[in-house]
């Protein structure tokens, strides 16, 4: 009988070589349970019994009561069987890890502050959530610009925000013995003085006081009631206090302009001053923007945003930007400004410019909006150009465009403002030279250049032109001169043809000679089918020609032309006639 036992036991000839035999306890009555490997359960799990014998899991497994493998990372098998069971497993385990846990929305908060060449300025937000800003709008023509390193001037400066009754205090310290100081503020309460303070101008809260020593300046407010806001600020300038030359005002909403009373004195210090009470409490920031007709570049020195007290923290209430150019232009300037951004019933704007003495030259500053003017332009090295060079190429009846108040030969202009234009060169108002010696290096003789000094265009003709005045030679025009001309039949006479074109004597010039002083008349002599045209066509009927006339001084050079036509329709001709001085 076969030993059905060798259906289900190996012999020991057939173990593999590389099989490693695990040492186990006995199993006794009463004994415990059979040892664990010492291993997280998690990266483990019991095998099946064909994963248990297959011959490249069994060799890598620990020593343990049962068999096991790790599933992170799975060992190479050769058995297809074993590794997709590996693969199936671990994709099973990354399926099911929990994903970490969602924010709750109680993470607190982030605020973002940003200059006024950005919108908004100011806004806060719950986390999770974005921030985002853009440029805001600015006035047309305007360029980026980075501001001037300057020094010295603004010593110090501190602002102050507060609500409801309170007194909001602002201070400052100077940092030299002698100082001035600047003190601004708004509320949509009613205006106060602080004390000790002079205020500026009646429709603005502005202030100045002459400071000494370097002791902490303080300057105290309130504003007024419960449900007010107020922003104030605190400037500290190097020097004595400037005098205030001129002021002007104006209450609005958006957009406008404000222009001084009188012209700037260049070399002055100008003080733009913008604030705004918002009606609301459900409207952003406003960017504020300004420019002036004198293309001064200003600088801001303070972008105030107070929130109403019972607002979100990003819903402003009060807001105020000042802004100062050293150094201005001369001359009258008016000032656009713009309040960018989402309106809102009933706000109310205030725009005050000042002109003050020159302040001692303002530091720092961040990039901003502004014109260009002319001192982003290389100046003309003097000493590069020659006596007379400017007037010569730049001049005209509009004085700014000449340096010398004549007249330019080169380039001319009706007036003021208007287009400039070029002209033929003219050389006569450069002192020692009348006229151009050379043309493409090559020297010029008499007058150098010929000049077109008379021109006649006469249409329709049907009858002898006497003698008529061409060119009124001048004192001190006498000489040489060309006569060009050209005529041409433009209507045929009727039939039959009995017409001649220059009739009997023909087109002729008469002038003064220069060296006889005599009368002539050229040409002397008539030759037909040259001076005059008997075809009566409008297709051959021409005659042309060029005389040389050396006319003299305060004499008139004339033309004459003949004329013979019969018939019921004339004939008719055109007369072209160019004068030229040689």
């Amino acid at each position: 009988m076969p030993d059905q036992n060798s259906k289900y036991i190996m012999n020991e000839s057939e173990l593999p070589d590389d099989l490693e035999f695990v040492e186990r306890q006995p199993v006794t009555a009463g004994s415990g349970a059979a040892p664990t490997q010492d291993r997280d359960r998690y990266q483990g799990a019991i095998l099946s019994a064909p994963l248990g014998l297959d011959t490249d899991i069994a060799k890598s497994q620990l020593p343990g009561a049962n068999p096991a493998y790790r599933l992170m990372p799975a060992s190479i098998a050769g058995n297809p069987a074993t590794n997709a069971s590996i693969q199936s497993t671990a994709r099973k385990v990354v399926a099911a890890t929990p994903p970490p846990p969602a924010s709750s929305g109680s993470g607190g908060s982030v605020s973002l502050d940003v200059p006024s060449i950005f919108t908004p300025v100011a806004q806060t937000i719950t986390l999770p959530g974005t921030l985002t800003i853009g440029l805001a709008t600015q006035l047309a023509n305007l360029v980026f610009l980075t501001p001037s390193t300057l020094s010295g001037g603004l010593e110090a400066q501190n602002t102050g925000s507060g609500s409801g009754v309170g007194s909001v205090t602002t201070t400052a310290s100077p940092t030299t013995g002698t100082s001035w100081g600047l003190f601004s503020y708004i509320t949509n309460g009613s205006p106060g003085t602080p004390s000790g303070w002079t205020q500026l101008f009646a429709s603005s809260p502005v202030f100045v006081q002459s400071l000494s020593g370097t002791s902490p300046v303080s300057v105290s407010v309130s504003p007024g009631a419960a449900g007010n806001n107020l922003a104030s600020a605190l400037f500290i300038f190097n020097g004595t206090l400037p005098t205030l030359v001129q002021a002007a005002h104006a209450t609005t909403v958006y957009s406008g302009t404000v222009s001084f009373a009188s012209n700037n004195t260049a070399g002055n210090t100008l003080v733009i001053v913008m604030t705004i009470n918002r009606s609301g409490t459900a409207a952003p920031p406003l960017t504020m923007t300004l420019l002036d007709s004198a293309a001064n570049n200003y600088q801001q020195i303070l972008n105030q945003t107070v929130p109403g007290a019972n607002s979100p923290t990003f819903f402003p209430d009060v807001q105020q930007s000042i802004w100062v150019v050293t150094n201005c232009a001369g001359g009258p300037n008016t000032i656009s400004y713009l309040y960018s951004g989402a309106a809102s019933g009933g706000d109310i704007g205030n725009v005050t410019i000042y002109e003050f003495s020159p302040f001692t030259t303002l530091g720092g500053g961040i990039p901003f909006f502004g014109q260009l003017n002319g001192s982003y332009i290389a100046g003309i090295d003097a000493s590069k150009v020659t006596t007379g060079i400017l007037s010569l190429l730049v001049g005209g009846t509009g004085a700014n465009l000449s340096t010398t108040g004549g007249v330019s030969k080169f380039l001319s202009q009706a007036s003021a403002g208007a287009p400039i234009t070029v002209v033929r060169p003219d050389y006569s108002d450069l002192a020692g030279i009348n006229i151009a010696t050379k043309y493409k290096n090559i020297s010029l003789v008499s007058n150098g250049l010929a000049s077109e000094v008379a021109l006649v265009d006469l249409t329709t003709q049907a009858a002898a032109i006497t003698a008529t005045t061409l060119y009124a030679v001048p004192g001190a025009g006498a000489g040489m001169y060309r006569i060009s001309w050209v005529a041409t039949v433009t209507q045929a006479a009727a039939t039959p043809p009995t017409s001649v074109l220059g009739g009997t004597n023909g087109f002729q010039i008469l002038y003064t000679d220069k060296d006889t002083s005599v009368v002539k008349t050229m040409p002397g002599t008539v030759v037909a089918g040259v001076d005059t045209n008997s075809t009566n066509s409008t297709s051959t009927g021409t005659l042309s020609g060029c005389f040389i006339v050396n006319a003299a001084a305060s004499t008139n050079i004339q033309y004459q032309m003949d004329y013979s036509s019969s018939g019921a329709t004339p004939m008719q001709f055109n007369l072209h006639i160019k004068l030229e001085a040689l």
